[in-house]
């Protein structure tokens, strides 16, 4: 965790996990992941380490410089399927056609689980979002069980 002289910080989790909450939304931030605070606002969107610097600046412009959409259509075409813990973040973040565009790069690059539909997430069922979140291994309390080989 490095804060600097104004009380803004960036956080890089090593191990394990760490999560924020401000104004009912939560970061979590896992292992090999970022997030970047400011005071009076909160938490930014959690990104991986090693995501492009265009998509880190896009989510910067987005959570702290008020870049809305125009923000949000520079960090979709630098999303890959890593970065779905920014993605499943931001559907917390927007709304009407801004989310729906969300949703859509998500589930494209990482498909919801069973019991997750496009219209539930949009219109913020907390049980799909949950369930996509468990898919998508971002509960800290969740047993991940080990991958099993398919079987031909």
């Amino acid at each position: 965790l490095t804060v600097d002289s104004l009380g803004a910080s960036k956080l890089y989790v090593i191990t394990g996990w760490v999560s924020f909450e401000h104004g009912g939304i939560e970061s979590i931030v896992p292992q090999g992941a970022e997030c970047i605070t400011k005071p009076g606002i909160g938490p930014g969107t959690p990104f991986r380490n090693q995501c492009s610097s265009a998509f880190e600046s896009a989510l910067y412009r987005f959570d702290f410089e008020r870049g809305g959409s125009a923000a949000l259509d520079s960090i979709l075409p630098e999303a890959v399927p890593p970065d779905a813990i920014s993605l499943w973040h931001l559907l917390y973040k927007t709304t009407g056609q801004e989310k729906e565009k969300v949703y859509d790069k998500l589930a494209f690059l990482v498909p919801p689980p069973l019991g997750v539909t496009r219209e539930g997430v949009i219109q913020g069922d907390k049980n799909m979002l949950k369930l996509w979140k468990n898919h998508l291994n971002l509960n800290p309390y969740a047993i991940v069980p080990e991958p099993v080989d398919a079987v031909p």
